[in-house]
């Protein structure tokens, strides 16, 4: 907020303060002032001046030949182009060796032949505004000669206010006032507004459909004004907080709710039919045009105003084109109302329409000052009429104030000991407390020696609190008062955290083969669940929503990260780049409530077991989604792009496979389990390219991996080149990991046997079925691992058999195995597997 010093002092003395000094007081009240602006006093030598004659230019149709009374005692001639130059009116006069604002020196000159010992000046040259039309026109009873500073003094200083969403009383002249005041012990001056007498010829209608969206709708009407230029005052005030002027019916609407942050609107009563203002919702679907020619279509949650026709308003944040003030408006109908936070802020982000009103009602505004803001605004219409002129303003209805549900003040206790012991201040005396809230509006109700109870102010909404109350007086006392102690801390260093060394390890991994790291939202939106081919009762159906997501785009906590990677994908494709490699490492977020088929499923049962390892993370509080890990990984086509020494080549599930392997490998987890996935457990995965993960042992589940299925590939527009692609549960690939280097530290001791052995067998029996064989047969006593390393179809085996070669290792944690005791093994592992799988040795 652009806040003016000049305009400041009307409500609290600071004409002896420095812009620094103010600067630093509005900081620490944390009101931010991100910069300091300083215009200059303009020069001695532009003075009033009154126009004795004016003549046409012998040598220029668009310039006249003016005699000028400054005040020296001898007429000036000043060749001036101004249309609205006139004989009698009252200027502003550079004289000879002034300086304006720009920098720009006045000398004595011709023009096109003529002498020129001066410039009359406009208000854009003076820097007092834009308007470069003509030059000033100045109130007659002005002494002539006088410095014009002492009638306008632009002197000022700008201050940019960043102000924090809970302090909407500061969007306001008043509300930084009265913080300053209370800051500076200084009385807070504020406008003496009651209503005009009104003459009461018509009648104004409000009418409140839901009191949940309007809580309160004052009005009045105002008959004989004009639609002329504002005073000087009021336009540089505006023009200083950074609102262009228009006409007195707009700016004085502009200027009251810059004063006191309450918005105001004013509409042309020859449009407004039957004098009727209406606060209705529930009307969705409906074409408007706003000011400003934004066109719209309403929602069922706009609030919006209605006369007896037809909507004329879109509320809280803009009028409509067919009610705005224009050139020869006589009448208007000024509304200051209350408008729901919520529904406003849902309104403008929905139809982008940001405005001064829109920004202060989302915030809040003080509802119990509306009829003292309508009166404001109708005595600031007639004193700035009659200034111009126009003396037929009045006042032509009685005001209108709807308030169905008189709001209730809220009351805060506030402890004497907890405000000592906030402020680490044992002495803090209660009258302190009283006396720095009181300044900023708090009423003190009762109190005891050691209690007080407060009741709030109507505008400061953020006092929720015992705790807020503090804050206020440490703001007013000084943060620089609160003493502070640097804590002495005896800290023993702790074990570090495996999980993080080994979070960070897996990421070095990646990236040494090949893997591009990225980070993405952890977010999903419902276009992603369907594009997965996901159904509700799906595992993976994201179930945890935001409660006020910025758009639907980002509305559901992610369950899987593989959305997020392919977006990334066709957004390098969209550049030009094919054949990323990438990973990310981020949260799942999952209902530990899972219900229908997917219940007993333990891939997705063994998101909602406690880890192990990770006793830091806070999974059994009620209602807490459960949170996990995830690494994934996508291999974009092609896998290899084509070059003159190799082929091009595609990434498929085996490359996603050996990347998933190497990285297991690389951690400790020398063999992992392939086991296939059922197409509607997975159905984002080509059904004939994808596998589960699991451990050695087949027990845990620790991912997925495989090739992306053909429709979802065409739903995030990767056509036909669909990506390999894996994710793996990071949290049991630790675990996992933890304990396989516990078994190989163990193991490590004695050295492990290895035997390579190849069958024959038939063609149906999978290898996962003959590994389980091989690994549950009844004599095994030092079996560790099965390895298969070729598989051979063909002539020599016969059509209907294969060939199995496999690597068995065996291996003892007591002692170092002798050939006999392995041989003896493998004899009656041969005999089982050729009795249970008619398996036989080649």
């Amino acid at each position: 907020m652009l806040v003016s010093k000049n305009w400041l002092n009307d409500y609290v003395d600071i004409s002896d303060r420095s812009p620094e000094n103010i600067a630093e007081i509005l900081t620490g009240l944390g009101l931010e002032v991100e910069s300091t602006t300083t215009t200059q006093a303009l020069d001695e030598n532009i003075v009033v001046g009154k126009v004795l004659s004016v003549q046409a230019h012998p040598n220029a149709d668009a310039l006249r030949l003016c005699k000028v009374d400054a005040g020296l005692g001898s007429e000036l001639s000043i060749v001036c182009g101004a249309p609205n130059v006139r004989t009698g009116l009252t200027v502003a006069v550079a004289l000879k060796g002034a300086a304006l604002p720009d920098g720009t020196k006045i000398k004595a000159t011709k023009i096109r032949g003529e002498a020129s010992e001066g410039m009359i000046c406009s208000e854009a040259e003076l820097n007092i505004s834009e308007n470069h039309a003509g030059i000033m026109e100045l109130s007659a009873d002005l002494m002539k000669g006088k410095p014009f500073k002492s009638y306008m003094n632009t002197q000022d200083s700008l201050f940019e206010i960043k102000l924090t969403p809970n302090r909407s009383d500061c969007l306001s002249y008043i509300g930084i006032a009265r913080d300053i005041a209370a800051k500076l012990d200084k009385p807070l001056k504020t406008p003496i507004a009651p209503m005009p007498i009104p003459q009461i010829n018509h009648k104004v209608n409000v009418v409140i459909e839901n009191e949940d969206d309007c809580a309160r709708f004052c009005a009045a009407m105002i008959s004989g004004v004009k639609a002329v230029t504002s005073p000087l005052w009021l336009r540089k005030k505006l023009e200083a907080s950074g609102m262009n002027a228009h006409n007195i019916l707009v700016d004085v609407t502009n200027f009251v709710l810059l004063e006191y942050g309450q918005p105001i609107h004013a509409y042309d009563r020859r449009d407004v039919k039957g004098d009727t203002l209406k606060a209705v919702s529930r009307k969705g679907g409906l074409p408007f045009v706003t000011l400003k020619d934004i066109e719209i279509t309403t929602d069922v949650n706009d609030i919006l105003i209605y006369d007896t026709e037809r909507m004329i308003g879109l509320a809280g944040i803009m009028g409509g084109q067919n009610s705005e003030i224009k050139e020869d408006t006589s009448e208007v109908i000024i509304e200051v109302a209350h408008f729901s936070p919520q529904k406003i802020r849902k309104t403008a982000r929905r139809t982008g329409i940001a405005t001064e009103s829109s920004y202060r009602f989302e915030r809040g505004v003080d509802m119990e000052r509306a009829f003292e803001v309508l009166a404001r605004t109708c005595a600031l219409i007639l004193q700035c009429s009659q200034e111009q002129g126009v003396t037929t303003a009045h006042v032509s209805s009685a005001p209108v104030d709807v308030y169905p549900q008189t709001l209730v003040l809220k009351r805060i206790a506030l402890r004497l000991p907890r405000v000592r012991a906030i402020l680490a201040n044992p002495v803090f005396l209660l009258d302190t407390c009283v006396q720095q809230l009181e300044k900023i509006g708090c009423k003190l109700l009762d109190k005891t020696e050691e209690r007080m109870l407060f009741e709030i102010p109507s505008w400061r909404a953020d006092l929720q609190r015992e705790i807020d109350l503090i804050e206020e007086i440490a703001r007013l006392e000084g943060y620089d008062k609160v003493p502070y102690e640097i804590p002495r801390l005896q800290i023993s260093p702790g074990p570090e955290n495996r999980y993080i060394e080994f979070n960070d390890d897996i990421k070095r991994s990646a990236a040494n083969l090949g893997l591009t790291e990225i980070m993405t939202l952890p977010f999903l939106s419902e276009a992603d669940v369907q594009n997965l081919r996901l159904s509700p009762l799906h595992g993976l159906w994201p179930k945890i929503k935001l409660a006020n997501a910025l758009n639907e785009s980002v509305s559901l906590l992610q369950t899987s990260l593989l959305p997020g990677l392919l977006k990334a994908i066709l957004r390098n494709r969209n550049h030009g780049r094919r054949g990323s490699k990438l990973f990310e490492i981020g949260r799942g977020f999952f209902d530990k409530h899972l219900s229908g088929p997917w219940s007993d499923d333990p891939h997705w049962q063994h998101f909602l077991r406690p880890s192990r390892l990770l006793t830091h993370r806070a999974r059994d509080e009620k209602d807490r989604p459960v949170e996990r890990d995830l690494l994934t990984g996508t291999l974009d086509q092609p896998l290899l792009a084509k070059e003159w020494n190799h082929a091009e080549k595609a990434a498929t599930f085996f490359e996603a496979k050996e990347i998933v392997s190497a990285l297991a490998k690389m951690h400790g987890l020398r063999v992992l389990k392939w086991k296939t996935i059922e197409p509607e457990h997975a159905p984002f995965l080509h059904p004939h390219a994808s596998a589960w993960i699991f451990n050695e042992l087949g027990e845990r589940k620790l991912g997925w991996a495989g090739e992306l299925h053909p429709q979802v590939a065409l739903a995030y527009d990767l056509e036909d080149e669909a990506p390999a692609c894996f994710e793996l549960d990071l949290e049991a690939v630790f675990e996992e990991a933890h304990e396989t280097r516990m078994t190989v530290e163990a193991s490590a001791i004695f050295p492990p046997v290895t035997r390579d052995l190849a069958f024959t067998i038939a063609k149906h029996v999978r290898f996962e079925t003959f590994e389980q064989a091989s690994l549950n047969f009844p004599g095994r006593k030092h079996l560790n691992s099965v390895r298969l390393f070729d598989l051979y179809e063909g002539e020599q085996v016969g059509e209907d058999r294969k060939s199995f070669a496999a690597s068995y290792t065996f291996q003892s944690l007591r002692r170092t195995l002798t050939d006999h005791e392995v041989d003896q093994e493998v004899g009656a592992l041969l005999a089982y597997l050729r009795g249970q799988l008619g398996a036989v040795q080649r």
